[in-house]
């Protein structure tokens, strides 16, 4: 990802993004720096209250946070068979909305999931938007 962010912001700006590789539970960045929070195929760090509490603090008072949870291969070509069998060997879980849904709610933010085809797969994407800026 780190990758491909040079390379895109690169060929879009003429010169690179910055990048930051931190820990959830402590960004480095100042309180209420950006609009939004994007995360894309968390693992259960996303649900810990710590992650919560900080995307709350770096986020404007107007801001959301968007996850991507999960994205499952609609076809049936070979790439996404081989792709299934790995999730279901390497015992990958899917983030179950329900408990997401509780767990954000908990933490002070409204909760909205949303499914999307695209060509290849069916993408989850939660919104989450704090009731109230800490």
């Amino acid at each position: 990802m780190s990758r491909l962010l040079r390379q895109r912001s690169l060929q879009a700006l003429g010169s690179p993004a910055r990048q930051a590789r931190a820990d959830a539970q402590r960004l480095p960045f100042r309180s209420q720096s950006f609009d939004a929070v994007v995360c894309t195929f968390p693992t259960r760090f996303i649900l810990l209250p710590q992650t919560l509490s900080e995307i709350r603090r770096v986020l404007r008072p107007e801001g959301v946070c968007v996850i991507v949870p999960a994205a499952e291969l609609t076809g049936n070509d070979p790439v996404a068979r081989l792709l299934r069998l790995a999730y279901r060997l390497t015992g990958q879980h899917r983030l179950r909305s329900e408990r997401a849904r509780s767990v954000f709610e908990a933490a002070g933010y409204t909760f909205r999931e949303a499914v999307r085809d695209t060509l290849r797969a069916r993408v989850t994407v939660w919104t989450l938007t704090p009731l109230t800026q800490g």
